[in-house]
């Protein structure tokens, strides 16, 4: 069941998606993927892991859509990797791939969002640091479609207008 969840006082994760074989936790300066173990091995190999990767290794979120009769799936390409799998198999045994139903896709388009917003204030050393004057208006445009698309909070919409100065 995909969840929400504003960051904690004790730093949580802004947004959490509970998929069919593992989690996404979106955090302010990475995103980690969990794999329970158990009975999720089955289906996908993997053995119970945690996988974090920081916001300025990503290079881009990818979302399949679940529909009535398909489930859905959100994955990452990382900077200076091959792009992900494309077929639904393939998405199951994608380490970076998470398997959702149909009732968590506003909870995928919020936290698509959100990672998203985070990718393009990163800088290409790792950092968070200001971006370049022409670059801004650019960020802001991106962040007020963001916004206007339903896919940003207001209050992440300020934050990130404040983060970028």
């Amino acid at each position: 069941m995909g969840d929400a969840r504003e960051a904690t006082e004790q730093g949580g994760p802004e947004y959490v998606l509970q998929g069919t074989n593992g989690i996404i936790e979106s955090w302010s300066d990475r995103v980690v993927v969990r794999r329970q173990g158990g009975l999720r091995r089955l289906g996908t190999g993997f053995a119970k892991s945690e996988r974090p990767i920081p916001y300025a290794e990503v290079q881009s979120v990818d979302v399949q859509w679940a529909s009535l009769f398909n489930p859905g799936h959100m994955t990452f390409t990382l900077r200076d990797a091959e792009p992900p799998r494309r077929s639904r198999g393939a998405q199951r045994r994608d380490e970076l791939a998470v398997v959702f139903k149909r009732r968590d896709n506003d909870i995928v388009r919020e936290m698509k969002g959100y990672i998203e917003a985070h990718l393009d204030v990163q800088t290409p050393s790792g950092g968070q640091g200001p971006a370049p004057a022409d670059d801004r208006v650019g960020q802001l445009e991106r962040l007020a479609r963001l916004h206007a698309e339903g896919q940003l909070t207001e209050q992440e919409f300020e934050a990130e207008k404040q983060r970028l100065g």
